[in-house]
């Protein structure tokens, strides 16, 4: 009979890290540890975490590993939309940029040819890294909750960063470094006082399939769209809330990735099916003995930053990789309100 784990997704490979981080690699000293600090029926499968992984991309992903990668990209709009083009990397793709034509042909009349456009493009695997440190005497307590907040940590450093770069209509992308949202350079349009009009207009706008479509925006932004009422007092969108939910039956996703800002907040409407993605392994690391420049911009010049070494700090960095990348492929599949 197999065991079934009452742990949540992902929890076996940041216990794995956390041993690591406080034993060493040493296999007989990780199952002691694990033994002592989660007990015989967790032992095993944190040693083997521990000493087996450090990601989904380096032996093939081991289970723990590619749990907690499931759960990174569920959380995140990427892993979320159904619908997208699943593709992998460096693989070259043909886009429909015009569709084709099809033609009533009379019996024994010669058949029109249908003129399509097409687009070539591949994706190449780019890379984001993010870098959380952590104290030993947090991953020492026994507290679950440390757990809880390590992990928590970990996913929203990737997740956060992925959905960012994927919605923010002002990213236009870095050569070799990051792609451009798939808002960048879509049509988009300022809101008004009259959201139903507003509604109209981005679905006028729109040249996707609505039967994919869906909605992204912030919980915020949701939370006030919940929140309109009519002159009666009642609720115009009754299916909408700060977790997401339908409106005008179409699915809605919610992410703190969709900022707003001193104007409001944004409304997406995305055709899934416009637009590839390519999602690679994730991949974890740490280290104690290190340097790190305290800045959201490092100088790789080497030029004067304030500076914190993780030895006399007693602290443990840990750095997570996942290589991504992305393409809206059909004009007019992504359409942004703004100032809601």
């Amino acid at each position: 009979m197999n065991s079934i784990s009452l742990l949540p997704p992902g929890r076996t490979f940041v216990r794995g890290l956390i041993a690591r981080s406080l034993v060493g690699f040493d296999p007989e000293h990780l199952h002691a540890f694990a033994r002592t600090r989660w007990g015989d029926a967790h032992a095993n499968d944190v040693t083997k975490a521990a000493v087996a992984s450090t990601g989904t991309g380096d032996t093939g992903g081991v289970d723990m590993a590619r749990a907690f990668f499931g759960l990174a990209r569920e959380q995140s709009i990427v892993g979320r939309l159904v619908g997208l083009r699943r593709v992998p990397f460096n693989v070259r793709m043909l886009a429909v940029q015009t569709g084709a034509t099809g033609y009533w042909v009379s019996q024994a009349k010669s058949k029109p040819l249908s003129r399509v456009a097409l687009d070539g493009s591949q994706l190449d695997p780019l890379k984001v890294a993010a870098i959380l440190v952590v104290t030993k005497e947090v991953l020492k307590t026994s507290d679950p909750t440390a757990e809880d907040t390590l992990q928590d940590d970990l996913v929203r450093a990737v997740t956060g960063v992925l959905d960012e770069a994927f919605l923010d209509p002002d990213n236009a992308g870095i050569s070799n470094a990051m792609p451009a949202s798939i808002s960048n350079g879509a049509t988009v349009l300022a809101a008004t006082s009259d959201f139903g009009g507003d509604l109209r207009a981005m679905i006028k706008a729109y040249r996707g399939d609505l039967g994919l479509a869906t909605f992204v925006t912030d919980p915020g932004t949701a939370t006030r769209i919940a929140t309109m009422t009519d002159d009666g007092g009642r609720y115009l969108f009754p299916n909408i809330g700060p977790r997401g939910g339908e409106l005008l039956g179409i699915p809605v996703l919610a992410t703190r990735s969709s900022n707003e800002d001193s104007s409001g907040g944004k409304l997406s409407l995305i055709d899934p099916s416009g637009i590839s993605a390519a999602l690679g392994g994730l991949e974890v690391d740490m280290s104690e003995h290190a340097t790190l420049q305290m800045s959201d911009d490092p100088n790789d010049a080497g030029s004067p930053v304030f500076n914190v070494s993780l030895y006399q700090t007693n602290s443990i960095a840990y750095k997570a990789e996942i290589f991504a990348n992305w393409k809206r492929q059909r004009p007019a599949s992504v359409i942004v309100l703004e100032g809601l």
